[in-house]
This record gives structure tokens, C-alpha cells and sequence, in this order.
């Protein structure tokens, strides 16, 4: 039983060790970009919020700062729906390269 603890242990100590150190390779970079990415394809997609944990946590801490966040967030939505500036357009500026 205690090599059963003991290996849980260690594991994750060396998982931990290895993603963090995985973490700092550009290899790394790039698979938890991707990874991200696949998880915010899959939040708009599904609806699936995995990662928003720590958004879920405060809006319960804090409610009356939750709601008069969210109820400045949908007057900021109205209002670039009323001057036809629609956040999922994209923009027609071209840029310039230096």
C-alpha cells in the first residue's frame, strides 16, 4: 500500500518537473499554444469550459462585482451592435509590415 502512495508521489513530482521544464522549449511553447487553442475551439464550440475554473470561483466570491461586470459587458456588446462594430468582423485594415 505505501508504494502504492509513494509512486502517486513521485509521479507527480516528476510530471510536474518534466512540464515545467517541457514548458520553457519552443517545442513546448508551440504544443501548450496549440493546446490552448484546441481548448478554446472547444469552449465556443460546445460550450465545454474546462479551463474556467478560477472564473467560476470569483464570480461566486464576489457576486454583485460578477453582475455589474457582465451587465457592463452586454451595455460594451449593445452599443458596438448599434455603431456596427461587430468584435467577430474582421478588420479590413491592412498592415504594415517594418
Amino acid at each position: 500500500m505505501y508504494f502504492w502512495i509513494l509512486k502517486s508521489i513521485a509521479g507527480g513530482l516528476l510530471g510536474s518537473a518534466s512540464s515545467k521544464w517541457f514548458g520553457s522549449t519552443r517545442l513546448g511553447q508551440w504544443c501548450f499554444l496549440k493546446f490552448e487553442s484546441l481548448m478554446n475551439w472547444a469552449k465556443d464550440r460546445y460550450g465545454i469550459n474546462l479551463l474556467d475554473k478560477e472564473d467560476i470561483e470569483w464570480k461566486t466570491t464576489f457576486p454583485k462585482m460578477a453582475k455589474s461586470f457582465e451587465d457592463l459587458q452586454k451595455r460594451v456588446n449593445d452599443l458596438e451592435k448599434k455603431n456596427g462594430n461587430d468584435k467577430n468582423k474582421r478588420s479590413t485594415r491592412k498592415t504594415v509590415k517594418k
